[in-house]
């Protein structure tokens, strides 16, 4: 079986939808399934065609003729997909020629084809624009596809756009790496001594959410003056806001920014929070919920992605509510019985959650298409 998947952007390690597919990757290497990426040269330093490797498998990287909203328009990658011999074509992604081409094109062909959409609405600017794209050309695309929804609360939001056959396989997450605490500290690492931490890790862009953490602290450290809130990212754009309002609300000397953390040190961030906040106004999933899960760590997140499924687990509010925000702060944080229970509940969650299921999964439904 040979598998092509096509997407806009693919630069590891970046986010959440590029740790999705690198470990599609590593999946597929282990079940000698051949693959090979098609994808632009977005957020890549070589903006002309270069071929690179990735868990021993191809990425092909496609100049960009013009781009408008992120769609990111390359004739070369089109006709790639027109020529390229495999079983089946894999669309990751949303709004953008990468996933529109692949679709189509395998429909020409008489391909077999699957699209994960990592979610339909993004919030921000452009938000009509989006919506009336989903609306004149997402609805086309949806409908000669098969989806592959990551939250059975995506499920009824395809079935709308009109998709005829929705499968629900989530993200997955390295459990066992994910459990272990590393035995160095990262915080002490970064002179951070205090008693109580709440922990963020995501692009810091402002849909992220992490103003109304900054908003809730006030209060919570009138409460609990020795808490501190840390965010691990690459700055999107919001940082130097977040900075302004944290001196506006009087809290700077409590808000830490540590920039992109390596693994190792990301796990260790991880277990040494008391609390992890997943404060984004959307997710198509939400990974890094489950990696804090996955390290006993207590959860608080914004009603979207794969919270919705884990209500039973995780603490949830609506994005920016912030009152609502630092009452569940101020639960976790003043009751360590609560914490313990909140936070062991969430490992044994986590733990359903295996990249190997995932990929088996995967693999039925590309069999169950090709065939």
């Amino acid at each position: 079986m040979k598998v092509v998947i096509s997407t806009r952007n693919f630069i590891y390690p970046l986010g959440g939808f590029e740790e999705h597919i690198y470990q599609l990757l590593k999946g597929f290497r282990k079940k000698k399934v051949e693959c090979e990426v098609l994808t632009t040269t977005l957020y890549s330093e070589n903006m002309n065609y270069h071929e690179e490797s990735c868990e021993g498998l191809t990425i092909k990287r496609f100049p960009i003729d013009y781009t408008w909203l992120g769609y990111c328009y390359s004739k070369r990658l089109s006709e790639a997909l027109t020529d390229v011999e495999c079983d089946l074509i894999h669309a990751q992604g949303w709004r953008n020629h990468a996933v529109r081409a692949a679709i189509n094109i395998a429909c020409r062909r008489n391909k077999a084809s699957v699209l994960t959409p990592h979610g339909l609405y993004h919030p921000g600017r452009y938000s009509i624009i989006k919506s009336l794209y989903n609306t004149l050309f997402g609805k086309r695309v949806i409908k000669r596809t098969t989806i592959i929804a990551l939250t059975n609360h995506q499920v009824e939001t395809y079935h709308k756009m009109g998709a005829k056959k929705v499968s629900v396989i989530p993200n997955g997450i390295d459990f066992e790496t994910f459990s272990l605490k590393p035995k160095t500290s990262v915080f002490e690492s970064m002179n951070i001594k205090s008693k109580k931490t709440i922990l963020c890790v995501g692009r810091i862009a402002w849909y992220k959410g992490f103003q109304d953490i900054i908003n809730a602290l006030p209060t919570i450290l009138a409460k609990n003056p020795d808490v501190c809130f840390i965010i691990v990212g690459e700055d999107w754009g919001a940082m130097d806001r977040l900075k302004v309002l944290a001196k506006k609300n009087g809290v700077s000397e409590s808000v830490f920014f540590t920039g992109f953390l390596s693994k190792e040190k990301l796990i260790s961030a991880y277990h040494e929070a008391d609390l992890f906040i997943s404060s984004a106004a959307y997710e198509g999933f939400g990974i890094n919920i489950l990696e804090a899960m996955a390290a006993g760590n207590p959860v608080i997140a914004t009603k979207t992605g794969v919270a919705l499924d884990l209500e039973d687990a995780v603490l949830t509010y609506e994005y920016g509510n912030s009152e609502k925000l630092g009452q569940h702060i101020d639960r976790v944080l003043s009751d360590e019985e609560v914490a313990k229970e909140i936070g062991q509940k969430s490992a044994e969650i986590a733990s359903n959650f295996s990249w190997d299921k995932v990929i088996n999964q995967l693999l039925l439904l590309y069999k169950e298409m090709i065939n």
